[in-house]
């Protein structure tokens, strides 16, 4: 799904106006959550799932076309691991 889907799906389930209105809420929800994870360590949702910083090392990588060795500049990352209510609903039983 792409995101101009995601947003006319979230349009209408939410029974908003225009893709203006629903796409704004959705661009409120993520700044939220970055500004959040700037302050804080982690951002836990009950049954949804936990957002959180990460540092990544720099890691050394060789260029296969001339056999140089570079290293990556460290990082910070947002991990998300996924709750166990959001794990269950994902579940398609076999029949």
């Amino acid at each position: 799904m792409k995101e101009k889907d995601f947003i006319k799906l979230y349009k209408n389930n939410r029974g908003l106006k225009n893709l203006e209105e629903a796409k704004e809420k959705i661009e409120t929800f993520w700044t939220t959550l970055f500004t959040v994870l700037e302050e804080e360590e982690k951002i836990t949702f009950k049954g949804w799932g936990i957002f959180r910083k990460k540092e990544m090392n720099s890691r050394k990588v060789i260029l296969p076309k001339n056999k140089k060795t570079i290293y990556t500049t460290p990082k910070t990352v947002i991990k998300f691991r996924a709750g166990k209510e959001l794990k269950e609903s994902m579940v398609i039983e076999n029949e």
